[in-house]
Formats: C-alpha cells, sequence, structure tokens
C-alpha cells in the first residue's frame, strides 16, 4: 500500500493560521463528526482549550490542606471528592470551612443532612452563612438511600448548585438493609453495590454540570489477608467504586495528647488538631500530610496568616516576586522598578503597609488598583468576604492607638477586581500519619 501524499497546499495554508485558528477549526472538524453519529458535539477540547487554569477552584479555607492541593490551591469544579476520617476528626469540619468559601464565591451550597448531625450553630461559627436562603439550603427526612441519592442526581444535575456536601454516605442505607433483621446475612453488600451505581452516575453529571459534591465517608478498620498473615487495614465504607470515581480523596485522623489541644490566651481549650492525608489527587502529589487545627465554637483560624499564605504563593505574583518573605521579613517590591515600598516582620504591620502603598507602577490592562492591597487582592481574586474579615482581623488582632485603619479601605476596592478564585502552595513538610 502507497503511503497518502501529503497536502503541500493544505499544509502551508494551514502554518500561516495562529493556533488559535487552528484550534477553531480542528474544534469544528470534530464537532461534525460527532452531530454525525446524533452525539454531544459541545463536549469537545483541542489544542490551548485543554489548559485547566481557567475551571473554578473552591479552596477548603485551611490553609494547611489547600497548600497540599497543587498550584490552584482547591477542588476542581465539576468532580466528587471524598472526606474520610475517624469520629470527630475534621471532615465535616472542613466540609463546612469549604463551604463557607464557596459562598464568598457566589456559588449556592446544599447540606444532605443524611445522619442527623449538623448543627446550625456550629455552621455559623465556621463562617457558613446559613440565614441567606439564596446561598444555602439544607436537606433531611428522606428515607433510603435509594431516595436520597436520586434526590442528589437531580440537585446536580439541575447546576443551581456549585457545591452539595452530603453528610454522610456512611448513613445512607439502602431499602435492602431497611427491611432485613440482624439475622439476615442474605444482603450482605448492599450499601457497596449502591455506592457504586450512585458515585458513578453522579460523576458524570458533576462533570456535565460543573458541580462539586462532597462525599463525607467514615475510616473503619478491616482484615485483609497478606500472604499467610491476616492484617488490619484502614479503608473507607461502600466499596472500592468511591475512591475509584472521586477525584480527590482526603483522609483525616485526630490527633492525641496534650500538644494536640490549642490553649487560648485565658488557659481555655479552644480547640485541637488534626492530621490530613491526601490520599488521592490528580493535582499535586498524592500521600501527602499535614496537620491543621480545629477551632471551637466561636474561636477560628486566622484570616491575615491565610491571606498572606495565599499572596506569597500565589503562581502569578510568585513569577513577579511583588511580595517576599525572607527570614521572616516581608517585602513589598515593584515588580517593575523593583523600589522597595516597605518591609517588616510584623504579619499585621505588613497588610496594613499594603493599605497605605501605592499599586506598582505598570498594571495589566483593565486593572485600576490604586494601593498594593487593592493591587494584590486582584491578583489571588480574593472575594469580598474574605478582604472584610482580613481588615477586621487587623482592627481587633493587633490594633494600637496609632491605628488608623479606616472602614473605607473596604470602599476603595474595585469588585471587578475580585472574582473569588485561589491558590495554594508548596507542599509542606511530611510528618509521620502514624500517631
Amino acid at each position: 500500500m502507497t503511503a497518502k501524499k501529503k497536502d503541500v497546499k493544505k499544509e502551508v495554508a494551514e502554518s500561516v493560521l495562529s493556533p488559535e485558528d487552528r484550534a477553531a477549526a480542528r474544534r469544528k472538524q470534530i464537532q461534525a463528526r460527532l452531530s454525525a453519529f446524533k452525539l454531544n458535539p459541545e463536549g469537545v477540547n483541542v489544542g490551548q482549550d485543554l489548559d485547566d487554569s481557567y475551571k473554578l477552584y473552591i479552596p477548603t479555607g485551611i490553609v494547611e490542606i489547600d497548600s497540599l492541593m497543587g498550584p490552584y490551591g482547591g477542588i476542581k469544579e465539576g468532580t466528587v471528592a471524598e472526606f474520610a476520617g475517624e469520629n470527630s476528626s475534621g471532615k465535616s469540619y472542613t466540609a463546612l470551612k469549604m463551604a463557607a468559601q464557596a459562598q464568598a464565591m457566589g456559588l449556592r451550597v446544599a447540606v444532605m443532612n443524611v445522619e442527623y448531625s449538623y448543627s446550625d450553630e456550629r455552621a455559623q461559627a465556621i463562617g457558613v452563612d446559613t440565614r441567606n436562603a439564596d446561598n444555602f439550603e439544607t436537606y433531611e427526612n428522606l428515607g433510603a438511600a435509594e431516595n436520597w441519592g436520586k434526590w442528589i442526581w437531580a440537585a446536580a444535575d439541575s447546576g443551581e448548585y456549585g457545591m452539595i456536601v452530603v453528610d454522610s454516605i456512611t448513613a445512607m442505607i439502602p431499602m435492602a438493609n431497611h427491611e432485613k433483621d440482624l439475622s439476615d446475612a442474605d444482603k450482605l453488600g448492599a450499601h457497596a453495590k449502591f455506592c457504586s451505581r450512585f458515585v458513578s452516575k453522579l460523576t458524570e453529571i458533576c462533570g456535565r454540570t460543573g458541580t462539586i459534591v462532597i462525599l463525607i465517608n467514615q475510616l473503619r478498620y478491616s482484615t485483609e489477608k497478606r500472604g499467610m498473615q491476616q492484617e488490619f487495614v484502614l479503608k473507607s465504607t461502600g466499596g472500592e467504586a468511591i475512591g475509584y470515581f472521586s477525584s480527590m480523596r482526603l483522609w483525616f485522623t485526630k490527633m492525641k495528647g496534650a500538644s494536640a489541644e490549642i490553649i487560648g490566651d485565658g488557659g481555655e481549650r479552644i480547640g485541637g488538631r488534626s492530621k490530613c492525608l491526601l490520599k488521592k489527587t490528580r493535582q499535586s502529589a498524592p500521600d501527602s500530610i499535614a496537620e491543621f487545627p480545629i477551632y471551637f465554637g466561636k474561636f477560628e483560624g486566622n484570616p491575615v496568616k491565610d491571606f498572606l499564605h495565599r499572596v506569597l504563593n500565589h503562581p502569578a505574583l510568585k513569577e513577579k516576586g511583588a511580595v517576599t518573605c525572607l527570614r521572616k521579613v516581608y517585602k513589598y517590591i515593584d515588580p517593575t522598578t523593583g523600589e522597595i515600598f516597605g518591609q517588616t516582620k510584623d504579619e499585621y504591620e505588613f497588610v496594613k503597609l499594603l493599605i497605605d502603598s501605592p499599586a506598582p507602577s505598570v498594571l495589566t490592562r483593565g486593572d485600576i488598583s490604586t494601593t498594593g492591597f487593592q493591587y494584590i487582592c486582584g491578583r489571588i481574586k480574593l472575594s469580598d468576604v474574605q478582604i472584610k474579615a482580613v481588615i477586621e482581623a487587623i482592627k481587633e488582632g493587633k490594633k494600637t492607638e496609632e491605628d488608623d485603619t479606616s472602614d473605607d479601605v473596604l470602599k476603595n476596592i474595585d469588585s471587578s477586581l475580585i472574582d473569588g478564585e485561589f491558590y495554594g502552595g508548596p507542599e509542606p513538610e511530611i510528618p509521620d500519619f502514624e500517631d
């Protein structure tokens, strides 16, 4: 068989086209083929379309965990994620922290209260706006797992929700298990079979609508034969399907001992510490581990530290070198001229410095920032809610008589600079997962 002759004229014609034009032409060609087979022609990505950077990533709101998740520091839209852990290890806490982040980005959140453990007071303390009917809903009393599954499919398929929290999939009991008594062994494995059907279809729905679904699960020890011996192995419930179809799996374990307790200024216990194992990911290195705090009630994390972490690890800011921290000294630098606007070791003073310092001399098109704080908030795409939290933390945390940080600061921040996208940073040092 003779080789097909090259169409030289066609190659020359294509060579003068821009990459964008060639991608558009190729996309149109493939869409025509899909239409001929009566398939959806919209699901075509070629060339530069394959860049995921335009996707929305929702952070957990816990700096230590977000740092594990690669350059974008969050969970990508249109995916299913598993938060599995021991009792009181922080899985529901992390899910609610993430729900607050999703709300700050203008997304609607739904909580499926399957195991009746949801606390409105707790959710509010974590930062979730539970009183806004436009962006928060809870569901309960839907009965057997089959009912829950159908409703979650419908909710994800509607496209109305940016994030759905299922708390928990362990408590979604199939009808077969509802109907059997304690001596009935014929229906063993009904939950795993249900999870396989439920999660496989859920993954397709989320990929199509862009909804993120967080499946909260339990970690339990089970016996597994390895060679001639039986060993105890930590596994999540629901069979293998959840792990297979989840794009990201976070496993939580509670730290024990005095070192795990967080003590307030008054000597009271205000929180504890847990470990998070990034069991599975497609954005960074798997099996990475981070320790993080869990605060009780009104006690929460530090918005200033969270803000500076994101600033120092944002790819665009790192590339330009606008903000650096060497030997615990923060510097704000004009990336064009190299002029140092200011430097300090104090985190609060540094944020105040950003508020009082001018924006870089050269800005990207459309950027109308007048201060360093505006410029940086626009680059890391911080939400209005988080900006306000940073300002309030500065005023309340280390306020002095000379502190003249005004509420007018918020009025000077152009909302067009803010769209709520976040990025994480490098992997932290990895401790042993076992206590």
